[in-house]
């Protein structure tokens, strides 16, 4: 997926920000539905309403992370895992991004959701584990 939005710079010009997604984040939302599934099949729900429950929220945290287009500045830097990395939580997922200023692309690099040990396996899927 490759989302455009156009934000203001500190300089007062128009910016224009391109998302895309790793593969191992695009893989990260399908882990994110099965969790919510889960989930929600546990919580009693039938296996149609936990289906629908899980995909219109999967769908929600997919289009939360255009918010980090708006100010690609935001998040938590986490240079001490890999130069130029962020973190940044917005209404339970967590986004770890790089925002490459010259090519105005951020590349979504995991999505975690839940209060998972993001960290943890950041750092592992970092040093090449999953």
């Amino acid at each position: 997926m490759l989302a455009l939005m156009r934000c203001l710079s500190a300089n007062g010009k128009h910016v224009d920000w391109r998302l895309e997604f790793a593969a191992r984040a695009e893989a990260d939302f399908e882990l994110i539905f099965d969790h919510l599934f889960e989930s929600y099949r546990n919580f009693g729900e039938p296996f149609e309403q936990a289906f629908e429950h899980a995909r219109i929220r999967v769908l929600q945290v997919r289009r939360d992370t255009e918010r980090i287009l708006i100010a690609p500045d935001r998040g938590q830097r986490r240079d001490d895992l890999l130069e130029g990395c962020r973190n940044l939580a917005i209404d339970r997922a967590s986004y770890w991004f790089i925002a490459d200023q010259d090519e105005k692309l951020i590349t979504v690099l995991a999505v975690f959701f839940g209060g998972q040990h993001e960290q943890q396996r950041m750092m592992t899927r970092l040093l090449g584990g999953q």
